[in-house]
């Protein structure tokens, strides 16, 4: 049996048992398509085509790079990348060939000891979890649980089908989440692989992210991420497949009402659901769909301080495809929300502040929950944690860390988050590791979760063709910890950041009561203020967001994004570009201008 059709024998036992489910939760978007519909018709062709060959993609012979090292960092060899003044970071263990497919994620055992979850690639039952003992040099790694030890057919298997994240829970056990259910078990024992149970199954799992995260609360609720099938339930608009048999329900293109992937209560995926923790700690089968329109929750994690469920959004791709006005590569940015029952945040649908998506036309985001804060686009946000404070300054205490795992230059970092005034994520990302390119031999980092040790330091578990498992460390002789605000402004910018528009109105009266005002400055009034505030003053607005009578921060944001000369081609009316300002110039000679002020500023002069 191929995986595509077992994924879909999961989905129909899903709907043949839904009567077994509690009632479930209704968010503002009704009148979804029934549970009849299999998880498949909700991709696109893209989407489609990736997730059959990535089901049958064999163990990757891709090249293993190396990090280059110099010195030491808490015992460690001491990798080549830019962090925040007095952090460090050690190289624990190199994977390699021959060792991890796809490391994900870690958890406590012991000291010096960890758990490290092994996906396995991407093949069915693949997995391995190991214990890493990192007391001795070399460190050592040993297997604990690998498919060998479960026959075919055997339920408790499935703690080995594409796990991913591993956490160790109050009544002693290691809880694990596979593609298609969670189980726990006693690493502690004899056999450990004889303590294998299943406590949920049969979780939806089709599509382009099958991969489960999970997080417990205080008050016996368990939340796991059901991730989206699709990358914006493409299928259900006018830019469906017409592919009859890939897409039998609307290969004909209509626009339907809503996203019956998202908004289907049973078998629908691209939520977070709440199981009860039963006394004996097994988790109760029925659920509620706690949070929708969430396309990848792979970050989830309860505030113990603030008591809420934080979670790290993987955004859509391919926004630029029916949109040519909107970038690709500048959009949508990656969301930090707080999730509260019964919301509804957005996805297909939005983007960044409720931002209509093209393919969503139709559906009102004004509805939605909005983010919390923003990430870089395309960042990946993975694995988060709280820090405790311990041995680092006290700026870090119940700070929100967050693995970017890549796969724009703005990804690949380890950001620590600002705080509003309840303590929740804000503003721009912090960087504590950063400057993780590609150097000659040494590969892109690739980070997906973190472990905070009981020194305070910081395991961080790499995945791809990395495979590393490295350790950041913080020496206050060596500075004073303060992260580094290194990404873009312009990617993480919130509307609660922006200064009024009236105290930034008053600074840019003030600099042209001055005399012979700058070129940007007089680029600014004559352009920017008429032409362009209009459309892209709006946080996750097309192209570089530019501010009215912000004349520095456009300044900035235009330099940092590196699309200086292409803005200067749009307003010469370069035919190749998308016409800006889209109603045309009020006059020949304000175009004439604008050119002249752009040239003249990018030139320096």
């Amino acid at each position: 049996m191929t995986y595509t059709s077992l994924r879909l024998v999961f989905a129909l036992a899903l709907v043949l048992s839904s009567c077994s489910h509690a009632p479930v939760l209704h968010g503002p978007v009704q009148n979804y398509v029934g549970a009849e519909d299999r998880a498949e018709d909700w991709m696109s062709g893209d989407d489609y085509a990736f997730y059959v060959r990535r089901s049958q993609r064999s163990p990757s012979n891709k090249k293993v790079y190396k990090y280059k090292t110099t010195g030491t960092c808490g015992g460690f060899p001491r990798i080549d990348v830019k962090t925040a003044p007095g952090f460090c970071v050690g190289l624990v263990f190199d994977g390699g060939q021959g060792t991890f497919k796809k490391s994900r994620w870690a958890a406590p055992l012991a000291k010096n000891k960890v758990l490290i979850v092994d996906m396995g690639g991407w093949a069915r039952n693949n997995g391995r979890i190991y214990v890493l003992d990192f007391g001795v040099k070399p460190a050592k790694l040993s297997v604990m649980l690998e498919p060998k030890q479960f026959p075919a057919g055997q339920a408790a298997r499935g703690i080995l089908d594409e796990p991913n994240q591993i956490l160790k829970h109050t009544d002693g056990k290691f809880y694990v989440g596979g593609a298609t259910g969670v189980y726990r078990f006693d690493p502690t024992a004899s056999r450990p692989e004889k303590t294998v149970e299943v406590l949920i199954r049969d979780l939806p799992a089709t599509g382009l992210h099958p991969l489960k995260s999970f997080t417990f609360d205080e008050s016996n609720g368990f939340y796991v991420n059901v991730g989206s099938a699709s990358n914006v339930c493409q299928n259900f608009t006018k830019y469906g497949d017409t592919n009859a048999q890939k897409n039998p329900r609307n290969w004909q293109r209509k626009q339907f009402a809503n996203c019956p992937e998202v908004e289907n209560m049973e078998i629908g995926q691209g939520q977070v659901r709440r199981y009860e923790v039963l006394a004996d700690g097994r988790l109760s089968s029925n659920f509620t769909v706690f949070a929708k329109g969430l396309r990848n929750s792979i970050g989830l994690l309860w505030d113990p301080y603030r008591k809420v469920i934080l979670q790290t959004e993987n955004g859509r791709d391919a926004i630029g495809k029916f949109a040519p006005n909107l970038v690709t590569a500048d959009l949508p940015h990656e969301e930090i929300n707080v999730l509260q029952a019964g919301r509804h945040y957005g996805w297909p649908y939005c983007y960044d502040n409720n931002q209509t998506s093209p393919e969503w036309t139709n559906v009102d985001c004004a509805q939605f929950t909005k983010p919390q804060a923003f990430l870089p686009p395309h960042s990946a946000p993975l694995g988060a944690i709280l820090h405790s404070g311990n041995n680092w300054p006290a700026w870090y205490k119940g700070r929100l860390l967050v693995a970017l795992h890549g796969y724009e230059k703005k990804g690949h970092r380890i950001v620590a988050m600002k705080r509003d005034d309840q303590g929740l994520p804000t503003g721009i990302p912090q960087s504590l590791v950063y400057g993780w390119d590609q150097k000659g031999e040494q590969g892109v980092g690739k980070p997906t979760s973190m472990l905070e040790l009981e020194d305070g330091s910081v395991l961080i578990v790499e995945d791809d063709d990395q495979n590393k498992i490295l350790k950041l460390v913080y020496d206050p002789t060596q500075g004073d910890g303060q992260p580094v605000q290194e990404v873009d402004q312009a990617v993480a910018a919130t509307d609660d950041e922006m200064e009024s528009e009236e105290v930034l109105k008053k600074r840019l009266d003030d600099k042209l009561r001055g005399g012979n005002p700058p070129v940007f400055l007089q680029f600014q009034v004559k352009v920017i203020d008429k032409y362009c505030a209009e459309c892209h003053q709006a946080a996750g607005s097309p192209g570089v967001r530019l501010i009215k009578y912000d004349d520095d921060g456009n300044a900035l944001r235009i330099k940092q994004s590196g699309k200086a000369k292409e803005l200067l081609e749009i307003i010469k009316g370069n035919p190749d570009f998308i016409p800006m300002p889209p109603q045309g110039w009020d006059t020949p000679a304000e175009q004439a201008e604008a050119v002249k002020l752009l040239e003249a500023w990018i030139s320096g002069k």
